[in-house]
């Protein structure tokens, strides 16, 4: 599974890149974003919000950053 996306108007792409070990599970971990233009000029300053909710299981996470 790809890690990488395109944003809907194809402006931007956006990658999520896992830490360089396996994280371990029930342990919190930290995952880098990174943002770039269409042609991959990263883009900085951008701020995010990320909600790690899974409503489709009737649940979101145990903790919150």
């Amino acid at each position: 599974m790809s890690l990488a996306r395109r944003s809907e108007g194809g402006a931007y792409q956006v990658a999520l890149l896992p830490p360089a070990q396996a994280p371990a599970i029930n342990q919190m971990h930290s995952w880098q974003v990174k943002l770039a233009t269409a042609d991959g000029t990263p883009v900085r300053g951008a701020t995010f919000r990320v909600d790690g909710g899974m409503p489709q299981h009737g649940h979101g996470l145990p903790t919150q950053p």
